[in-house]
């Protein structure tokens, strides 16, 4: 049988994929190609296998180790970033190391290990990995820089960074919280608050500096919106050398509507204190009304893009996506009855 191996065919794996962000459990058997495995802190190996499929399939991850039970996990292990080939992970054992809670009566705290997974074929590469790595601080304008070489196998000494703010710019739009990283290539990278605006620097710098770059407002989204708004309507990431910044609204109408609420009775024993002889029937049941309000519905949605290099002062409109809140025709695309 010429040209007969017995050597399977090698794995084809979708160019990117779509990932849960939270683990599941499996012992050391379902293992494959993916499986990476490294040391915790406490001298215990853990393991993680990914389990990919072709979106809009999601794809997941298991962890598991040799010496490692379900229950040994505090909490669920996580994803916390991605990035290209690079995942974040990070996961907690139950029996680590703990932070002091310096409270009297208060449980002391679990310390998360992280983790960087490579996807990738093979061996390493000869030469140098650099991991950043940016610590809060009390101050919501600083960052406290780390960088992990992995010829020498640590991590550098703590260097503290501050964004200045110019006297003509308002607090208010000054970055706070981090919602996610952006690479820009060459060690530059850029701490995304997706509120207000990126901090840049870059990380191979001696003496890096932050600087800031504002997005654009949206209307639809304040200062005192619930945090996690908005990641669930605007993001950026790079593109081409490209920043891009893409953003949801949601649009409501309100329609009048009718909200059921218990009425409470008229009259109660207490009021044969007063001037009251006689009580009803009527007056001591309770009854259930129906008062008319108006009542916000969905009303379709539109996507914005933006766009601009990080050496420029302006943002290019890039396209605008209106959909109204009209989805009669989905039943038919789904059965199949569009012409």
């Amino acid at each position: 049988m010429e040209g007969f191996s017995f050597q399977p065919p090698a794995v084809r794996y979708p160019a990117s994929v779509i990932i849960d962000k939270e683990a599941h459990f499996d012992d050391d058997k379902g293992k494959n190609a993916t499986t990476a495995e490294a040391m915790t802190s406490t001298g215990h190996t853990v393991g993680v296998t990914f389990h990919l499929a072709n979106p809009p399939a999601v794809s997941h991850f298991c962890v598991h180790g040799p010496r490692l039970k379900r229950e040994d996990f505090e909490g669920v292990p996580e994803v916390v970033s991605a990035q290209k080939d690079l995942v974040l992970l990070r996961l907690a054992l139950t029996f680590g190391p703990r932070i002091r809670s310096g409270t009297a009566g208060s449980p002391d705290r679990v310390l998360h290990e992280y983790f960087v997974y490579e996807a990738r074929r093979g061996k390493a590469e000869d030469g140098e990995s650099l991991i950043a790595a940016f610590l809060r601080t009390c101050s919501a304008f600083e960052e406290d820089r780390r960088v992990f070489s992995s010829k020498t196998g640590k991590w550098s000494s703590c260097e503290r960074l501050e964004l200045k703010r110019p006297p003509e710019i308002n607090y208010h739009d000054m970055p706070r919280p981090t919602d996610k990283v952006i690479v820009l290539g060459g060690g530059e990278v850029g701490l995304v608050d997706l509120r207000r605006g990126i901090k840049i620097c870059n990380v191979l710098d001696a003496d890096p500096v932050f600087h800031f770059i504002p997005l654009p407002k949206a209307e639809f989204l304040h200062d005192n919106d619930n945090w996690d708004e908005s990641q669930l309507i605007r993001d950026v990431v790079v593109c081409d050398g490209f920043i891009q910044l893409v953003e949801i609204e949601r649009r409501f109408r309100q329609v009048l509507g009718v909200n059921n609420k218990k009425k409470s009775c008229k009259k109660m024993t207490s009021d044969f204190d007063k001037n009251t002889d006689i009580i009803y029937d009527s007056e001591i049941l309770y009854r259930n009304y129906a008062r008319p309000e108006l009542i916000p519905v969905p009303d379709g949605w539109k996507i914005r893009t933006c766009y601009r290099h990080k050496y420029w002062d302006y943002w290019l409109k890039g396209h605008v996506v209106d959909v109204d809140g009209s989805f009669d025709y989905v039943p038919e695309l789904l059965d199949g009855g569009a012409g």
